[in-house]
Parts: structure tokens; sequence; C-alpha cells
């Protein structure tokens, strides 16, 4: 545990750091870097690591797709295949590419980097790079994509959203969402919907097959997630209550709440109700990333004050969930190895 508190609190003490001295996208890479070691130097270490490196092995013996990821992502794995045949580091390699992108996305010129990293990085890169590596790679790319819808380079936009979607299928909805909230083009909502069902026709023996491994999966009592589901509307009350922030937004911010809602009653029944409140907690903090910069809008010190708070406390969520999980599974992110251990 003590790695990950340390690059972590790190991770703040240099962003302070650049606050202080007019540069915070330049000291954003260097703080970054102790927790991107400590996550590409990781031994079989995260939840879902060695179930990726057994499939990769599976898919690396066969030499073709097996359909047990999505397209994309098989084809990126046999992709990197050419260069090594060790599925560590494949998963390492795509760690880089995570890390990279979520980088470029946090550092471009008109996105928020202030919000960023308190919000992103604390939160969920751990989880992206060391655990779901296909829903890190997609939503790190939907995060960059948000970054042309601001320029309305909506061609740009959704051509990366569609790869993210081919990364991982979830991440489709992240990205229609995000784009209908950001530009309240209520038409997009039966586009989307067409879009999707288009999708499932295509790919559903994949859908199918991802449902019925939910269906395996128990939900531990009716308050699973509920830390997910508490820091979406800390968040969304923070901007509420931030008179700048909730100019134009008023509308968004109800039905985000709404979202929350609609995933916690999913979750009552299909453990993927409890990660459809991850994404849509990751929406929130992407709405209120492109809200502000698309404003142009400066939040008051209180409102920095509290977004750092729960970002802290996110934070301590999920160092629980670490510790709780303490030697459990094959790879566990407690104890922490380093490859060569």
């Amino acid at each position: 545990m003590i790695y990950y508190v340390a690059s972590t609190l790190a991770f703040f003490v240099l962003c302070f750091m650049g606050w202080l001295v007019r540069a915070p996208r330049y000291f954003l890479v260097l703080a970054l870097l102790p927790m991107a070691f400590l996550a590409i130097l990781r031994g079989t270490v995260g939840m879902d690591t060695a179930t990726y490196i057994q499939t990769i092995n599976q898919l690396l013996e066969s030499g073709s797709f097996l359909g047990v990821f999505e397209p994309l992502f098989e084809g990126l794995v046999l992709t990197l295949s050419m260069f090594t045949d060790s599925a560590a580091l494949i998963l390492a390699l795509i760690g880089v590419m995570i890390t990279l992108l979520l980088v470029w996305a946090g550092m471009r010129h008109n996105s928020n980097p202030y919000l960023f990293c308190l919000l992103v990085v604390p939160v969920y890169y751990f989880d992206m790079v060391m655990n779901g590596v296909r829903y890190g790679l997609a939503f790190s790319l939907v995060y960059l994509a948000g970054s042309f819808l601001l320029q309305r380079r909506y061609g740009v936009y959704f051509a990366l959203v569609l790869v993210a979607g081919m990364i991982q299928v979830s991440s489709l909805m992240l990205g229609l969402l995000l784009f209908i909230l950001y530009t309240r083009q209520w038409r997009w909502v039966i586009y989307g919907t067409v879009f999707l069902a288009v999708f499932v026709g295509v790919f559903f023996n994949y859908l199918l097959a991802k449902l019925t491994s939910y269906a395996g999966l128990q939900v531990a009592s009716g308050l699973s997630g509920l830390s997910t589901v508490l820091v979406s509307w800390l968040l969304l009350a923070i901007w509420a209550l931030d008179v700048q922030a909730r100019r134009h937004s008023g509308l968004v911010i109800l039905l985000l709440a709404g979202l929350t809602v609609v995933m916690i009653g999913v979750s009552q029944f299909s453990y993927a109700g409890i990660r459809l409140q991850q994404l849509v907690n990751f929406l929130i903090i992407m709405c209120l990333i492109f809200h502000t910069a698309r404003y142009e809008i400066q939040l008051a010190p209180f409102t920095k004050v509290a977004i750092l708070l729960v970002a802290l406390m996110a934070f301590a969520f999920r160092m629980k969930n670490f510790a709780d999980t303490a030697g459990i599974g094959s790879s566990p992110f407690v104890p922490y190895l380093f490859f060569w251990e």
C-alpha cells in the first residue's frame, strides 16, 4: 500500500508546485512519473492482470482473433506480439499507451489540468493501467476526443470514440453521452440509439457472452458501489453550488444525477450496474472538465478546496478497495511486486 500512497502524494505535491510556478502542464509529466513507473514495472499485480495475461497468451498461441475481447484490442495485442512474445510486456506497453494518452489529453491547451490532476489521475490511473486496461485505453481515448469536441472538430471526436468502442464497448456509451450533454443536441439521442442498436446487432454474440459473465457475478449487497455514487453526487453538488460553474449546466447536472440513480437501480440486479456507476462517475468528471473549459470558468477557491477533499476521499476509497482485496485472487493489488521479484 505504501507504494500507491507515496507515489500519489508525490503527484499531488508536484502538481501543487506546478501551480505555484505557473507551469502546471510541465509539472504534470514530472508528477506522474512515480505512479507511471509503479504501474508499468509491476509484476503480476492488479485484480484482472492474471486473467489478461492468460487470455493474451491464448491469443499469442493462436496467432489470430479469438473474439474474447473487442476486435481492436485483440488486433493491438497481435500487433504488439510481432515485437515480443511476453504477455506481461504487452500489458506494460499498453500501460505506456494509456499513460501517454492521458498526458496528451491533460496537457492540451483547451482542457482543464487542475481537474485532471485532482479527479482523473488519483482516482483512476492505477485502475486503468494495472487492472482494467481495456477500459483504461478506451476511456483515455474518449478523454482525448473531448478536447477535439471543444474545438468543434466533430469528425475527429467521433473517429476517436469509434476506435475506443472497438477497444472496449462501453466507451461508446461514454462518448455518445458526453457528446449529447456537451452539445445539447437532443436529436443525437435518437441517432445514438439507432447506432447502438446496429452495433448490438453486429456484436450480439460478444455482448451476450459479456452479459452472461456478469450474470455469474453476485452483487455483494444493496450498498455495493455506494462509494462511487457518493463521489458522483458530491461532485455534482459542488458543481451546482459554484455560481460560475453552474451557468448553462443546470439541466446537465440534473440528467447526470438521474443517471446515477438509474445505475443504482441496475446494480441491484446485475454486477454490470457497478461497472456502469463507474462509467457515469467518469462521465461526470469529463462533463465538468469540458464545461469549465468551454466557458472559460474560473472555479471559486471554495470549489477548488471542496474538489480536492472529494479527490482525497475518492482516493481513500480506492485504497480501501485495494486493502480489502489484499491476497485475494491470482494478482491482487496488495502486496505490490515489481516484475523482477
